[in-house]
């Protein structure tokens, strides 16, 4: 009976012994690691169930004392993500903090002081610096309305041409605003005024080539990457047409007057009006990095032809054209 009861006292204080170990154990990870986690805990758990196989109760009650211990790190580890997630944060902020500073267009892109608000109104701002020009020469040809000036020669089509430049501003990737100054000419006039009439000779006007300088005011629309349509107002002023007298005779017996000869005056601007207004409507395509093509339907608002000047019946002369032209971009800004 003493050897039993002796016995079961040095059990009962091999188990204190270990009870008080793992304690120590315990303190001493939690003052070691202020952060613990559960990998640790574990890691701590199987040791000290492997220091405990060989004794029974022994090792069951070291057992529960871990997973005592076990649950207390879990609770502690419920605050643990965000002390991570701030640590982490600093030390991305330390980290940009440490690359060489960088912009685009004016615009610190790995600035760490920046708020929300500040880093939308710095992208606004650098979506204003990359807004580009785009600069291109333009000419083509045109088909025309024919102008029924003089009731019995009046023609129904004609044809024209035109030149110049125009200037694309981009707002972005989609829209944009297009505008530029293109001199255009025009035949299929049917205009002539009566200058002398006498009795075996008559003179007469006959106004060739008639120009204006179009300034369009125009919203296009990209349709993917080569494709695009606008529209607007196209403002003309009346740059003038080529005069030309023809000297007329005519035979006693003859009914038909017969040309003899003709004279050039130059550039003259009576008879037409000073001023057009157009609408118009177009499609674009891009063939090449800088070569684009466009077709423009243009559609005249006023009557140009000046009726008391040519002597003529009161007709409605619009200048309606379909354009078709290519442009060649000259520089990008």
């Amino acid at each position: 009976i003493f050897q039993n009861r002796k016995a079961e006292l040095s059990s009962d204080e091999k188990q204190e012994t270990l009870k008080e170990d793992v304690a120590d154990r315990i303190n001493e990870d939690q003052s070691t690691s202020g952060n613990t986690n559960n990998k640790a805990s574990r890691l701590d758990k199987n040791k000290i169930v492997a220091s405990l196989e060989t004794s029974g109760s022994a090792k069951n009650s070291a057992i529960e004392e871990a997973q005592g211990s076990t649950n207390l790190t879990h609770k502690a580890s419920t605050k643990a993500p965000l002390k991570s997630i701030s640590v982490s944060g600093l030390n991305q902020r330390s980290s940009l903090r440490l690359m060489p500073p960088f912009s685009i267009m004016g615009v610190d892109l790995n600035s760490t002081d920046y708020s929300p608000e500040q880093r939308l109104l710095s992208n606004e701002g650098l979506m204003q610096e990359i807004r580009k020009v785009d600069i291109s020469l333009v000419g083509g040809m045109a088909i025309v309305s024919g102008f029924n000036n003089l009731n019995d020669a009046a023609q129904k089509t004609g044809l024209g041409w035109l030149a110049g430049f125009e200037a694309t501003y981009h707002f972005h990737q989609k829209l944009y605003a297009r505008t530029g100054a293109v001199l255009t000419g025009r035949n299929a006039l049917a205009s002539r005024r009566v200058v002398h009439e006498g009795f075996s000779e008559n003179i007469y006007s006959d106004p060739e080539h008639l120009m204006y300088i179009d300034i369009p005011i125009q919203v296009g629309y990209n349709i993917g990457a080569r494709h695009s349509v606008y529209f607007g107002m196209n403002f003309s002023p009346l740059l003038g047409y080529k005069n030309v007298l023809e000297h007329t005779t005519v035979e006693s017996d003859q009914r038909d007057e017969k040309v003899t000869r003709t004279d050039v005056q130059g550039i003259k601007r009576e008879g037409y009006a000073s001023f057009d207004v157009a609408g118009s409507i177009g499609y674009k395509i891009q063939l090449t990095q800088r070569i684009s093509a466009f077709s423009e339907l243009r559609y005249g608002l006023f009557d140009l032809t000046d009726n008391n000047y040519f002597g003529t019946d009161v007709v409605d002369d619009r200048n309606h054209q379909i354009r078709l032209a290519l442009s060649y971009r000259l520089l990008s800004r």
